[in-house]
């Protein structure tokens, strides 16, 4: 394919390499991965790189788990909802259910400017 890298420094185009091309595609589905899911960084970032079957080259240029994991974290604490400075807040959608879509919000009463939250699913009860 004619897949271009352009850049707008002295530097002319170039045509991106195959590993650069699967670095950034391993880079993509890690970061959508952090970003929806609650797997530890290290985890996902093993996972995709085993699946990615990444060839010598790549797997040389693709940064350790250590040097992923700071940048990782910082992406998931931007998506990552505010903490509330009260009790009267909205709970999104997201934290009422489990990843396999299982009740987890069991109970949210407010009484007197105080609110109980109960989070479990029905087997741990």
């Amino acid at each position: 394919t004619d897949t271009f890298k352009v850049r707008k420094d002295a530097h002319s185009s170039h045509l991106s390499s195959p590993q650069h091309l699967e670095i950034l595609s391993l880079k993509a589905n890690i970061k959508q991965r952090v970003v929806t899911e609650a797997t530890p960084i290290g985890r996902i970032y093993d996972e995709e790189v085993a699946k990615a079957q990444l060839n010598q080259t790549a797997l040389s240029i693709v940064a350790s788990v250590q040097d992923a994991k700071s940048p990782l974290n910082r992406i998931r604490r931007l998506e990552t909802p505010l903490l509330p400075k009260s009790c009267r807040f909205d709970i999104p959608t997201l934290y009422n259910h489990t990843i396999n879509v299982e009740r987890f919000l069991l109970y949210d009463k407010m009484r007197r400017n105080k609110r109980i939250l109960i989070f479990a699913t029905d087997d741990q009860l």
